[in-house]
């Protein structure tokens, strides 16, 4: 990758997060709040353009949603192909997807439906399984799995044979630490990032951990 290609990428992604943050923040505030303050006019414009294309959901599908633009992701580097509003269609997608999926096998609702976004913003930021994530409550890493082609299987979580519901270095390459509930991602990742710098390797190590977790004592002691 050439210089050139590398500032153009970055350029790129660094726009995509920044509508991405918009929209976020816009979701979860009154345009009358004093919070909203803080934020730009165009970053609001720019939210609210977006947020028009996302949906509400008020019931679990009993039937498999239709999903093309999820069915099309494989892998994690599909998604850089895909526009700011494409990439807000396929978090709806993505979301409709797993309120079906844990509606049938059960599993974690809550916590999965609440990093949808960030979940596809990593996987398009970061070139996985190159660079590692790192999930610091593992039963938030349903849309995870499925952006990285587990998406077929996700059902099979909690029966023989099946997924497990937490990441697991031997299913998948894309799960870089076994990790069950919370405060470990910060000693971990610290790990990982010390053995790449030794190694000489230029590669990211993402944390992904909530402000719940960080009342755990193993959060500071790396």
């Amino acid at each position: 990758m050439t210089s050139f290609d590398y500032s153009h990428r970055y350029i790129l992604k660094t726009r995509l997060v920044s509508r991405l943050v918009g929209i976020v923040r816009f979701m979860q505030q009154s345009p009358h709040s004093p919070k909203s303050q803080s934020l730009s006019t165009s970053v609001l414009d720019s939210a609210a353009q977006l947020s028009s294309l996302q949906q509400t959901y008020t019931v679990i599908p009993r039937v498999r949603p239709h999903t093309p633009l999820l069915d099309a992701i494989d892998i994690p580097t599909d998604l850089s192909t895909l526009s700011a509003a494409k990439l807000i269609t396929l978090a709806d997608e993505l979301r409709l997807f797993l309120l079906y999926s844990a509606g049938q096998s059960g599993g974690h609702f809550g916590a999965n439906l609440g990093v949808v976004e960030l979940t596809i913003v990593l996987h398009y930021l970061l070139e996985t399984p190159q660079d590692q994530i790192v999930w610091d409550v593992g039963h938030q890493a349903y849309a995870h799995k499925v952006l990285t082609g587990r998406r077929e299987q996700l059902g099979t979580i909690r029966s023989k044979d099946g997924l497990t519901a937490f990441p697991e270095r031997a299913e998948s390459v894309y799960d870089t630490f076994g990790v069950g509930h919370s405060s470990t991602s910060i000693s971990a990742g610290l790990g990982m990032s010390l053995a790449l710098r030794y190694q000489g390797r230029e590669q990211t190590v993402a944390c992904i951990i909530g402000d719940g977790a960080m009342t755990g004592g193993m959060a500071f002691e790396a």
